[in-house]
């Protein structure tokens, strides 16, 4: 299936290439959204703000080279993309996305 959800993740793509913080949470994010990786999960767009300003100040600008895979169903997205960041090189981001009114209620997040 490569349908609605679609959208949600190609807009993702573009605020992170843009550093939009504000507009990655108040568009894709629900209030209470939250975020697991390994080391840790947050929840809500406060802690996700403050997530994604540490990850951008380390990681400089990200120019996102492939979606390498994309399975869509009703109201979850699996992807893995290929980056390429200002400060620290290469990156792979594996991501799976529950979506819910149009929003990320979870994401589950590898960054290798």
């Amino acid at each position: 299936m490569d349908g609605k959800l679609r959208a949600i993740y190609e807009k993702q793509l573009k605020y992170y290439a843009a550093k939009d913080i504000d507009g990655l949470l108040k568009n894709n994010y629900s209030e209470n959204a939250v975020l697991t990786m390994f080391d840790y999960q947050i929840k809500g767009h406060e802690a996700l703000r403050n997530h994604f300003n540490g990850f951008f100040k380390i990681a400089g600008k990200i120019t996102f080279k492939s979606t390498n895979k994309f399975v869509e169903t009703e109201n979850t997205i699996l992807i893995e993309a290929s980056a390429e960041t200002e400060k620290l090189g290469a990156m792979v981001f594996i991501d799976a996305f529950v979506i819910n009114n149009g929003k990320i209620d979870y994401q589950f997040s590898i960054v290798k």
